[in-house]
């Protein structure tokens, strides 16, 4: 490949739970916006199921990070999260709902949606998720991604045009042989397995490599060789984004056609 082409296609630089050089609280929607002015044109966030119902932007099955609290996030209601969230931490922040994150950024930028699956509500969350997603207008724009195939899949049979993402830290033979059955659109390898074979591996099951997690400019320059690699998740953007020619994109973006 001439270093020339290497950046005919940039893959989208995605902001890793809206992470950049800031000092704002992850998952919020003031961290993503953020992010998106220093440089990222992508946003993962987490999604998990709150104990009133609701679908949140928050990463933590605990509260114990956040609120120093022995509770559980799946069991907590969301006026109670909003009420901490306000008064029991050092820099208070709103809590998003899925549908609130949806309805800000909708027709704007790539938007990840990595699911927090917790066994006992495998199947709302997958429901839920999909319902919010098709009822955007905007269903292209956004995908779901898990470590939990079972639950992928889940998400493909109540919406077989949702975008999925098959999340791994390894890809071991079990994973190699299984994976068709879960009919994930993309692949998102940490980025310690992106080598030439695993790439030549991605287009043969045809899956676009959404890679995480780089957050160094050298491991970017490693992995910029391979010019079909479609995203790159990162907690420091601000860092990556003058390596990589890219344009903040304000326009709905349709996953599909790239």
């Amino acid at each position: 490949m001439l270093e020339s082409d290497v950046h005919q296609r940039p893959p989208y630089l995605i902001s890793h739970r809206g992470r950049a050089g800031h000092a704002l609280v992850e998952n919020t929607i003031e961290a993503c916006e953020t992010a998106l002015e220093q440089g990222a044109n992508g946003l993962e966030v987490d999604v998990q199921l709150c104990g009133s119902g609701e679908l949140i932007v928050f990463h933590d099955f605990s509260l114990k990070r956040f609120f120093n609290k022995r509770r559980f996030t799946w069991s907590t209601p969301l006026r109670e999260l909003r009420v901490l969230s306000r008064n029991e931490t050092e820099t208070p922040f709103y809590i998003p709902t899925l549908n609130e994150f949806i309805e800000h950024f909708k027709g704007t930028v790539p938007v990840n949606l990595d699911a927090k699956v917790f066994i006992p509500f495998f199947g709302p969350l997958a429901k839920y998720l999909v319902r919010s997603i098709k009822a955007s207008g905007f269903r292209s724009q956004f995908w779901v991604s898990s470590f939990n195939p079972f639950f992928l899949r889940m998400v493909k049979h109540n919406g077989m045009d949702i975008q999925t993402g098959f999340l791994f830290s390894r890809f071991d033979l079990l994973r190699k042989w299984s994976e068709p059955l879960w009919h994930s659109d993309f692949w998102h390898p940490k980025a310690h397995l992106v080598d030439d074979a695993f790439m030549e591996l991605a287009r043969t099951h045809d899956k676009k490599v959404f890679t995480w997690t780089v957050n160094h400019p050298g491991t970017w320059h490693r992995l910029s060789r391979y010019d079909d690699l479609r995203g790159i998740i990162s907690d420091t953007p601000h860092t990556i984004a003058p390596t990589i020619d890219q344009k903040l994109i304000k326009k709905p973006i349709l996953l599909t056609e790239v």
